[in-house]
């Protein structure tokens, strides 16, 4: 159901007509996105569905790439190390691949959302801090060194990544078997 704009109103929101927080501008932008897709999305468009000036919006986020961050932080909210996808007591492999797996599920439908994490380093997006934090978590009975963690974290982010913007179904579908050769290259160094 497409969103309808409300009337404009120019300036800061009063507090009796709306209550404007960055919170609601992203809860709105998501809904924007939803029904009128990623390429609609501009601060104009998204005052207007709130109905305010476009400028009101900048008291509560600096400008759209703030934007864009936050709502792939509102995307991928409760994955984090507090609530993992996997069970404490699943061996390594298997956590792997329930994170790979709920990870997948959450960016695969939104394209733009991977170009937004793919184009930030890990801490500058909270999805790609927390996905790192998941993978130490995963992968800590295999004590890697802190730079062979990072190169895994970025090998597997990257290699998601990949599935996600893949073209048809089929190829993200054979995602589980090629997470497979990961696996035996960390099951190699942990050997090794």
């Amino acid at each position: 159901m497409p969103i309808r704009p409300a009337p404009r109103v120019r300036g800061r929101p009063r507090t009796a007509n709306t209550v404007l927080s960055a919170e609601l501008i992203v809860l709105t932008a998501a809904q924007l996105v939803r029904s009128e897709g990623w390429p609609r999305l501009s601060m104009r468009s998204l005052a207007q569905a709130l109905g305010v000036d476009p400028m009101a919006l900048y008291h509560h986020v600096p400008g759209k790439a703030a934007l864009l961050k936050e709502l792939a932080a509102h995307q991928c909210a409760g994955m984090d190390v507090e609530h993992p996808p996997f069970a404490p007591a699943l061996p390594w492999q298997q956590k792997l691949e329930a994170l790979a797996a709920e990870y997948l599920q959450r960016i695969a439908a939104e394209p733009e959302l991977v170009r937004i994490l793919a184009r930030s380093p890990a801490a500058g997006v909270a999805p790609a801090r927390q996905f790192a934090a998941l993978v130490k978590l995963a992968l800590a009975e295999l004590r890697l060194p802190p730079q062979l963690l990072k190169a895994a974290t970025r090998l597997l982010a990257d290699f998601l990544h990949g599935c996600a913007l893949a073209p048809d179904a089929a190829r993200r579908a054979t995602w589980r078997g090629e997470l497979g050769i990961i696996v035996a290259g960390l099951a190699a160094l942990r050997s090794a």
